[in-house]
Order: C-alpha cells, then structure tokens, then sequence
C-alpha cells in the first residue's frame, strides 16, 4: 500500500469528524454571514502561520522530493483575504495563533500535515463557488484560500501524490510511515479542536 491510500485510510475518521464541525459546515449554508466567514478565516490563519513555519523548515527534504513547498503556502492567501475583508495590518498580527500544533520534528511528521493541508484545497473548490454565490467573494481576491490553485486545484493534488508516494517508497521505514499516518490523524484533530464545536444559531 502506497503512502497515500495508507493516509486516506488511517484519517477516513478524522476527516469526517473535521468536515462535521459546525463551523465549517456552516460555510456550505445558506446562512452564511460575511462574519462568520472572516471568523473562520482568522481562526485559520492562526493555525496556518505556526505551522506552516514548521514544515518550512524542511525546505531541503521538499525539494529531495521534488515538491515547491513555497508554491504550496496558504498564509499569504489567507492574509489577502482578511485585508480584502477589511481588517488592517495591525490587526492581522494581534489575531490569536493555535497554542498547540502538531509536532514537526521530523519530516515524516511534516508530510503527515502537508497531506492534511493539501487535502483541503479539494473542498476548498466546491466552498469557494458558494462563497462567491452566498456572499458575493471575488474568488481573485477575497476567497483566495479555499480557491486556492483553482483549475489546478487536481493536477496539485496529482503531482503531490506522486512525489510522496516515490519518495515514502524510498526512504520511509515502517517506523517513519507510522510517525506520517500519526501526525495526519493530529492535525486533523487539532484543528477540529481550535475551531470549536460552540453551537450556531
């Protein structure tokens, strides 16, 4: 089994409980309000900066893989958005990071997010279109984030795919693929967690 399908499998449950919590299910209702929307982005945000710190660390191991990491970044999207939904410079740096992400001290442990993250962009499609319906986004500009590679949004998560599954091949040991499928599994978990499961009404 290759890495991926390996990841699928291991993270089927935590990705069904992510996709349940009330807040991103909000984001596909017809009662979707742009404050919620700049809510959920900030809550975003500060779950993305720390850890995409983290796997930048890696930057050699990206490349040995064949992957541009930096192409793959979601921060800079997600601060255009928020300045594009009004907040100020100022502002974006007061907004609270997630105190407890997911441990990166190996780069089996980073791949393990990467998937995680790479993973959303493919409901980020079908969330960027009811965006632009509910609330009137510019996808170029204010949805940035969940439209991310928009028409390459599959040929990324190919490629990606691809070069995990090669180099998990290689240079994985059982130990490693388990330390991946373990870290996938937290970074779903934690994320779950920093966004909450207070009821909306």
């Amino acid at each position: 089994m290759n890495a991926m399908t390996a990841l699928k499998i291991a993270t089927q449950t935590h990705h069904s409980l992510l996709e349940a919590n009330p807040h991103l299910h909000r984001l596909m209702s017809d009662r979707l309000t742009r404050t919620d929307y700049v809510w959920l982005l900030s809550r975003m945000y500060g779950f993305y900066v720390p850890l995409e710190a983290r796997l930048s660390q890696f930057e050699p191991l990206w490349q040995q893989c064949g992957l541009d990491f930096n192409r793959r970044r979601k921060v800079p999207l997600l601060e255009q958005d928020l300045l594009a939904s009004g907040l100020t410079a100022a502002a974006l740096e007061q907004l609270p990071h997630c105190p407890s992400i997911p441990l990166v001290q190996s780069f089996a442990q980073a791949v393990g997010v990467l998937y995680v993250l790479e993973g959303a962009t493919l409901g980020g499609q079908m969330i960027s279109r009811h965006l632009a319906l509910q609330l009137g986004l510019r996808l170029e500009r204010e949805a940035t984030f969940f439209s991310s590679y928009r028409s390459e949004t599959g040929s990324m998560w190919r490629q990606l795919s691809v070069q995990i599954n090669s180099y998990a091949e290689t240079a994985f040991s059982h130990t490693d693929m388990a330390t991946m499928i373990l870290s996938a599994q937290a970074t779903f978990q934690t994320l779950d967690d920093w966004l909450g499961h207070n009821d909306l009404n």
